[in-house]
């Protein structure tokens, strides 16, 4: 960046030189301001191009082609977080990340998001309870952050967050390049919240251990939907660079236009690492009031592990294995709509075609106790009383997918 600058500064200031000494208005009349000098034009531009180097701009592209065995007819994968059309090239992510360093430890950083990613994180921008993103209508647009943060040499080490920023919880992102796996868990898409909005304090508490606690509007909520509020915060422990470990949770009342009821889940997380391998070790229990399909309590836990193998650690090869076991359990039907326990397998395999491009390819086997995934047909049924027939979407208790994808990160 300073090479640039100063190649800018160069060309301009020769550009200057250049002018005849007319065009600095050795004549300019007297009730205006004299014209600058060479060296001050040329400090007037080092300060703007200077301004630059706070800047930050990067961001991601990645799409996919996936293809569901159940053939079902909606063209939707049942209980998919983020990976939900089938037999389609799908955009699923393209995203913009902007940031500014300012004076005195303030820094502002925000991610936007495009593509289909985007309409499934949509937050609650209007606190009605609808999670229709920034569009309000669910479109494949999404501020997934916007936050400033403050960290003084003062405060010596400690800072504060404020705006709209992701969750704490889980052992996966939203940003799939991020991730092991291509697809997500289902703690990731049915156990937890996305994304908050409110302020998080963050102590300064050595090498070792980390602590985060806020108070955010709730479960993406950027306005909130009630009058409570609810609590954040997690606490971690690294003691040295292969294996760390975190206890995360969340604690309000999350139901609109009701503060009573609160919901709650703790989350804990962990990673191992002893190369080539690293394994990321992910569990859940949450817990919420009148909130089960019978109006009754309703509970939902459950344990996700992956095992990475780094293939070019080990044979040479610039890939990766990536194995996903999981089994969740929704007591009470309020996270997946079904009183159920879902499982699944994932093996995907990475080939890092550069430090930027990756290409993937991923097999998922999903199953549940009840008949929760879509297939091709419908089922009629014939009301005995009436005589009126209805038709529904055909169903069967489990699911398989193949896919692949490319990413690339700038």
């Amino acid at each position: 960046m300073m090479g640039i600058q100063r190649l800018m500064v160069g060309a301009v200031a020769a550009g200057i030189l250049a002018m005849p000494l007319g065009v600095f208005g050795a004549d300019a009349p007297a009730d205006k301001a004299p014209a600058k000098t060479i060296d001050e034009r040329v400090s007037d531009l080092e300060k703007s191009l200077g301004a630059l180097a706070d800047f930050s701009l990067g961001g991601m592209a990645y799409g996919s082609y996936l293809y569901n065995f159940n053939r079902p007819d909606s063209r939707v994968n049942s209980l998919r977080s983020l990976d939900q059309q089938d037999n389609s090239f799908t955009l699923d992510l393209f995203q913009l990340q902007i940031g500014k360093k300012g004076p005195g430890g303030l820094a502002f950083a925000s991610k936007i998001d495009f593509g289909k990613t985007a309409s499934v994180i949509g937050a609650d921008w209007n606190g009605d309870g609808k999670f229709t993103g920034i569009t309000n209508d669910s479109g494949e647009v999404e501020l997934q952050e916007a936050y400033l943060t403050y960290a003084p040499d003062w405060a010596g080490g400690w800072s504060v967050k404020a705006g709209k920023f992701v969750t704490l919880l889980g052992s996966e992102v939203i940003e799939a390049p991020s991730n092991m796996n291509y697809s997500r868990s289902f703690l990731f898409g049915f156990a937890i919240p996305f994304t908050h909005t409110g302020i998080l304090l963050t102590p300064a508490l050595g090498d070792q251990f980390a602590a985060t606690i806020g108070v955010v509007n709730g479960w993406d909520n950027v306005v909130d939907a009630n009058d409570g509020k609810t609590l954040l915060g997690s606490v971690g422990w690294t003691p040295n660079t292969n294996f760390n470990i975190s206890l995360n949770g969340t604690f309000g009342p999350e139901q609109k236009n009701t503060s009573s009821h609160p919901r709650g889940v703790a989350d804990v997380v962990s990673t191992i690492t002893f190369d080539p391998v690293t394994i990321s070790l992910n569990g859940d229990y949450g817990h919420e009031d009148a909130a089960a399909l019978d109006g009754g309590s309703a509970k939902w836990y459950g344990f996700s592990g992956i095992v990475g193998l780094a293939l070019k650690d080990l044979v040479g090869v610039p890939a990766g294995v990536y194995f996903r076991g999981e089994v969740m359990k929704d007591d009470g039907g309020s996270r997946t709509g079904t009183d159920q326990t879902l499982s699944e397998v994932t093996l995907t395999g990475k080939y890092f075609v550069s430090d930027k491009l990756t290409l993937w390819t991923e097999y998922r086997h999903d199953w549940s106790g009840a008949d929760s995934f879509a297939k091709n047909g419908t089922v009629t049924t014939l009301d005995p009383t009436t005589g009126q027939a209805t038709t529904t979407p055909r169903f069967k208790d489990s699911q398989d997918t193949v896919s692949v994808a490319a990413s690339y990160v700038f």
